[in-house]
């Protein structure tokens, strides 16, 4: 049996999609125990994967085990690298610490040469960011020499079924999540476009997406005021989903929605995890990197600093008329 150490504690969308390789470990290696190290917000992502037999809170590491054939190491920050000091291993892919300086294996060049870590520097690699055309997905299968197929998320079965009542049958459910973490505010969707967009969705003009009477549902909101009287200012047909109890729970009320219009975000990924269809919209990220396995379109920034990694990148070219328009067109084909 290969034992597989996987570390992956924070960025809670990459955890999501970096679950996406575990089919094909298995598939690869055969008889595998894998065990994942993570930040405590993420457990909740990761604990009911049937591929994990365990999984760590960083901050303990309480009863990691001493030996790893493979540890895949994916974290940029000095305290998940350290890991790798502090077991003993056949191979280790990503990350590790040498003499106190943080280092990556050749083998994952394709990832790490654009990241904060690159040893081209952090021009160059936000040049290659920009260039780069090839997925998140594609990007792994080589450096890990596997395929991923799909992706998929594993729910709390509790939680969804309790999310299912909570929403009609008959009405098309559209999910908006307009904001990100506060690393790249200008991932977010300016509350004047958020606005025109509650206005087109709740308008006659909105009837032409589907047959059944639409309702849209926030999340991610509840703490942002600016967001939140936005909302407010409209009855019909809006709802403010409050989703902070738990990511499971977050989950499972994604997965009610019939369609889903986000931010680079950990809700597009549960999104794309759960086959829900989307429209994503990037200013500071790049789009080609994120893969929705053909259930996602997407609206990138128009402007000269679009994929430059800035938190203040422009983002006045992600309107809610070219939102709506993408999403209308790619409704009428799935």
């Amino acid at each position: 049996m290969k034992r597989i150490l996987i570390i992956k504690t924070g960025a809670l969308g990459d955890i999501v999609r970096t679950t996406y390789i575990l089919p094909g470990i298995a598939k690869k290696y055969g008889e595998v125990c894998i065990h994942w190290v993570v930040k405590k917000p993420g457990e909740e992502l990761i604990r009911c994967n049937p591929y994990i037999d365990k999984f760590f809170d960083i901050e303990t590491l309480q009863g990691l085990s001493s030996y790893y054939d493979l540890v895949i190491s994916l974290d940029d920050e000095i305290k998940s690298a350290s890991i790798t000091n502090m077991v003993r291993f056949e191979r280790v892919v990503g990350l590790f610490l040498e003499h106190g300086k943080l280092k990556y294996t050749s083998d994952s060049d394709l990832w790490f040469d654009m990241g904060l870590l690159s040893k081209f520097g952090k021009q160059k690699a936000d040049i290659l960011k920009k260039k780069n055309t090839m997925s998140h997905t594609e990007i792994f299968e080589k450096i890990l020499d596997i395929d991923i197929r799909l992706p998929y998320f594993n729910n709390d079965l509790d939680a969804l079924r309790l999310a299912e009542l909570e929403y009609s049958s008959v009405a098309f459910n559209i999910g908006i999540n307009p904001c990100a973490g506060e690393r790249w505010p200008s991932k977010e969707l300016s509350t004047v476009e958020f606005r025109n967009l509650l206005n087109v969705l709740t308008s006659e003009r909105a009837t032409a997406i589907n047959s059944r009477n639409i309702i849209v549902n926030l999340y991610g909101i509840n703490d942002r005021d600016e967001y939140n009287e936005v909302a407010k200012s409209f009855n019909h047909n809006v709802i403010m989903r409050d989703t902070s109890s738990s990511l499971q729970v977050f989950a499972a009320h994604i997965k009610q929605c019939d369609y889903f219009i986000s931010s680079d975000s950990l809700a597009l990924h549960l999104a794309i995890s759960q086959g829900v269809p989307s429209c994503s919209f990037y200013s500071p990220t790049s789009s080609a990197e994120i893969d929705t396995f053909d259930s996602g379109v997407k609206v990138v920034s128009l402007d000269d600093d679009y994929c430059s990694y800035m938190p203040d990148a422009k983002n006045t070219s992600i309107t809610s008329e070219r939102i709506y328009n993408e999403m209308i067109t790619h409704i009428a084909k799935v």
